[in-house]
């Protein structure tokens, strides 16, 4: 962005271009990114990930295609071009980060990112004028290969959150979130460990779960299949059969790792709440007088 600001305008005035002609780059440039509304639309109904992958790698292009050509022509319809990818890719990418962030962090992922474009202008109005005396344009090219190296070192991690966006159906915003009211269903009486898992994913979900007990799983299985409450919390080894038959979906696992009875249920920590797991132990009892050798 700094070596934008800071050299452009110099390296087409050294390739004879007029004050006209710059103002011109100026303006192709600039007036794509006005359709950046028509970008947000397409991002609410297409792949963001492929909206935002696509538009930096063009736009990284971009850049490496200023510092190899003079062809005042092509520069002009580079510059359109690149306008519109960035009109595209933006609103995608801002969407995307807020999508696939724990909602506690919102405001930190995207004071983070404003932060590192920032950096880059700096850096770059600080070095290209630097470098523009020793390799000309070519200081475009040399900035464009971080950003296209970027994006294929950030695309795989992206698409995998992308892939989990879609196999848990996306997680809901914080409104939703403070309107949910949901009947969540231990298999023990209130203390035991059903109910603390709710408590806290009460607090750090802030949401408002009503815990009802059960005398055993078993009841709250067939409550919920018969659409009387919402939700239950059970042992993987109970649902497994009943989420296959298609009659109960779930939603989450509270351990650290996905189980092996369900390997396609994502954590709870995968869908923005790290930290939440529960580990069950179980002991052993007899009667007081039973044998040792039983």
């Amino acid at each position: 962005m700094g070596a934008w600001d800071v050299v452009w305008s110099l390296y087409l005035a050294h390739h004879g271009a007029s004050k006209t002609y710059i103002s011109m780059t100026w303006i192709a440039f600039a007036a794509p990114m006005l359709f950046s509304f028509a970008g947000g639309m397409l991002a609410d109904r297409y792949s963001r990930f492929w909206l935002l992958a696509v538009g930096f790698g063009l736009s990284s292009f971009a850049w490496m295609f200023y510092g190899l050509s003079t062809n005042l022509v092509a520069l002009l319809v580079v510059n359109v071009l690149e306008g519109f990818a960035i009109a595209f890719s933006y609103p995608a990418k801002q969407a995307f980060l807020i999508q696939v962030s724990p909602p506690r962090w919102f405001g930190m992922v995207t004071g983070v990112e404003s932060t590192s474009m920032q950096l880059a202008g700096l850096l770059g109005s600080l070095t290209a004028p630097l470098m523009y005396a020793h390799i000309s344009g070519r200081v475009f090219t040399l900035a464009g290969l971080p950003a296209l190296a970027g994006v294929l070192v950030a695309a795989p991690v992206l698409y995998r959150a992308w892939n989990r966006l879609k196999e848990t159906g996306g997680l809901p915003d914080q409104a939703e979130l403070e309107a949910l009211t949901v009947k969540a269903l231990g298999s023990g009486a209130i203390g035991g460990q059903a109910w603390i898992m709710t408590a806290k994913l009460n607090k750090m979900a802030n949401i408002k779960i009503n815990y009802i007990a059960y005398k055993g799983s078993g009841p709250a299985l067939v409550d919920a299949m018969g659409n009387h409450i919402d939700s239950v919390l059970s042992d993987p080894a109970s649902l497994k059969g009943l989420v296959q038959e298609g009659k109960l979906r779930a939603i989450a696992v509270a351990h650290p790792t996905r189980v092996h009875q369900l390997p396609d249920v994502p954590t709870v920590s995968e869908q923005g709440y790290p930290g939440f797991e529960s580990n069950s132990g179980f002991i052993y009892f007899a009667p007081g007088g039973t044998p040792p050798e039983v």
